[in-house]
């Protein structure tokens, strides 16, 4: 369009030009004029030397002046015509040819467009057929293993089948045999019937048993292995522990058996047993799982006996073998980092498990619990109210109560309390955490002499505490009635402590932590020969842990001081508690709540003698 501007411009400008040159006076243009002299008429008969200019008459050379002016005037705007036109034409060319260029440039455009298009489809489709491929393979392997899995199973119980079948067989026979035998006896002996009955199932039992038995010896190591595995796969956790077991009689390096009977142990809750199995594996050579999968397992089971030092390393050491889920290693870190109050490690760890899954919950929590360890209450609150935005849990609002109440903010505290409860009404730890907060305001209460109030807010306590031992699942419930006996001794109830403590212990005698609860609770009733006696019987039990055994000695020490010793002894007792305490570095005193007792023990101790008093108080500090 410019281009056409241009030329007609430039055509316009030219007839101007032409226009303006033929406006100047003939009679200048030309650069001499010949001069005519007047004189009488000549003769009519015209020669050749009568048409020269100097023999012309004057008329005539004006006639042929005009005629020239004119000629010339017509040639002239006939060139500026044409040149216009030329002009023109050429500008009109350049536009034509401006406007192909860019049609071939939009052409090839759009065809290198629909070439991308092309190649971008059959890459995908290249890149899907592959999957698929992929996938294929994948399910024919899966199906193919499946298949070897099952046809060794089959042909493992269609044995078993012909085995016992053959034995019952064998059996019958005898048991009719034996029972001609009895029953003729009998007759004759007068034995009764069930007598007779019972002969017969127990040689029939005892024929199964000799039936089992053969039928395992027939099966080979690696078939019993498999079978331990489906056991394992299936849930069955204690028969495949059996069955693994079976398979190590007979192949002590069966790394594979070791394995999955470390996971059947861990899955039952034998944390010892497994760890022992799972260094095994990590030590020799199993080839059918990855080795940062075995250290991420053994790390789960380590962190369950509450050595977190030795988990912390074999989650390392998992990421250092290339295992299938990163974010749980790294996540068993930060957690291991956190029980040992290494917080500003195991906020960066957190940090890192939040780059590999932005929302992951339980890194989110751990990073919430780390800041507010480190007073970082309001940044807490800033993580979970993010948080809130992309999943309503009723953790991240259960938490963020607790960071508001401790920067004083009560109101915005009990509001997120009660949303809380709202979305998860069954979650035993909403209750536990309104009952703590009710027994911190009744003891501001009681500050403030406000009798009314604090017994107000101890019974909301205390009804929190029931409804959260309700909801709460079996292996949490001895730490509910831990506290909710020392909130009945700072409500002065201690005749319901003792009956609560006492209940537990009868409940599940085989915890260690209810006689824990149940020493505390008599020391703090001035029961000290009960207590002495209370935690010797803890200590025996079979499911203690190291935690609940230093606690134990910690209240066997206080209850022999009260009952009457020497501070010499006292010191040996005090000593040998020490040198149980530093064994494992994460022990924490706060983990276990002794307030009501601690707070009723400080004032007996100002009636022992002054030796046994300053050991008694020492202990009380290293346990606050």
């Amino acid at each position: 369009m410019v281009r056409l501007l241009i030329a007609v411009t430039t055509t316009v400008y030219i007839t101007l030009f032409a226009g303006a040159f033929l406006a100047i006076d003939p009679q200048k243009r030309r650069t001499e004029k010949p001069s005519v002299q007047l004189s009488a008429p000549q003769p009519t008969n015209l020669d050749a030397r009568s048409m020269e200019p100097e023999n012309m008459p004057e008329k005539e050379i004006r006639r042929l002046d005009q005629r020239i002016d004119s000629l010339y005037n017509t040639a002239v705007q006939t060139l500026g015509v044409l040149v216009a036109i030329l002009v023109f034409l050429i500008g009109l060319a350049q536009v034509l040819f401006g406007w192909w260029i860019k049609s071939q440039l939009r052409t090839f455009e759009l065809k290198v467009e629909q070439a991308k298009t092309h190649i971008e489809a059959v890459y995908l489709q290249k890149v899907g057929d592959l999957d698929a491929s992929v996938v294929k393979k994948l399910k024919e392997t899966e199906v193919a293993l499946e298949a070897l899995v099952e046809n060794r199973v089959r042909r493992v119980e269609a044995l078993a089948e012909q085995k016992i079948t053959e034995a019952c067989s064998r059996l019958e026979s005898q048991l009719s045999a034996a029972e001609r035998q009895i029953t003729q006896k009998g007759i004759e002996a007068g034995v009764s019937l069930e007598t007779r009955l019972e002969v017969k199932l127990e040689g029939a039992a005892s024929g199964l048993r000799a039936t089992y038995d053969e039928l395992i010896q027939t099966i080979g190591p690696a078939d019993l292995t498999q079978r331990g595995k489906l056991f394992y796969l299936t849930q069955e956790y204690s028969n495949a522990a059996g069955v693994l077991t079976t398979s190590l009689e007979q192949n002590a390096q069966n790394c594979e058996a070791q394995y999955w009977r470390g996971l059947s142990y861990k899955a039952l809750g034998k944390n010892e047993e497994a760890i022992a199995d799972l260094e095994n594996v990590v030590a020799g050579s199993f080839a059918g799982k990855n080795r940062g999968d075995v250290h991420l397992q053994l790390a789960e089971a380590y962190s369950r006996t509450r050595n977190w030092e030795v988990a912390r390393q074999h989650a390392e050491h998992a990421l250092k073998h290339d295992v299938s889920d990163q974010l749980k290693a790294v996540r068993l870190i930060a957690d291991c980092l956190r029980s040992q109050r290494r917080y500003a490690e195991a906020e960066e760890k957190y940090d890192e498990c939040l780059d590999i899954s932005k929302h992951d919950n339980s890194s989110v929590l751990g990073k919430g619990l780390v800041l507010a360890r480190q007073g970082k209450y309001r940044e807490a609150i800033d993580l979970y109210k993010r948080e809130l935005d992309y999943s309503r849990d009723s953790n991240y609002l259960l938490y963020k109560a607790g960071a508001h109440w401790m920067i004083g903010e009560r109101e915005q505290a009990w509001a997120n309390l009660n949303d809380a409860k709202i979305t998860n009404p069954r979650d035993c730890k909403i209750y536990e955490e309104e009952a703590r907060l009710y027994v911190e305001q009744a003891e501001e209460h009681k500050q403030l002499e406000n009798a009314d109030g604090a017994r107000t807010s101890f019974e909301a306590a205390l009804g929190a505490w029931h409804t959260g031992l309700r909801l709460s699942p079996e292996t949490h419930k001895p730490i509910v009635r831990n506290e909710l006996c020392q909130c009945l001794l700072k409500a002065d109830q201690a005749e319901s402590a003792l009956d609560v403590s006492k209940e537990a212990c009868d409940e599940d005698p085989k915890d260690a932590r209810n006689f824990v609860n149940r020493t505390s609770v008599l020391l703090a009733t001035k029961r000290a020969e009960e207590a002495v006696n209370a935690a010797a019987a803890g200590l025996t039990v079979d499911r203690i842990g190291l935690p609940s055994k230093i606690w134990l000695t910690f209240f066997h020490a206080l209850g022999i001081a009260f009952v009457g010793t020497t501070s010499e002894v006292l010191q040996q007792s005090a000593k040998e508690l020490r040198t149980l305490r530093d064994t494992p570095v994460d022990f924490w005193p706060d983990q276990w709540n002794w307030s009501g007792t601690k707070g009723l023990l400080l004032p007996q101790s100002e009636m022992l003698d002054p030796g046994v008093r300053s050991v008694v108080e020492e202990l009380i500090r290293d346990f606050s």
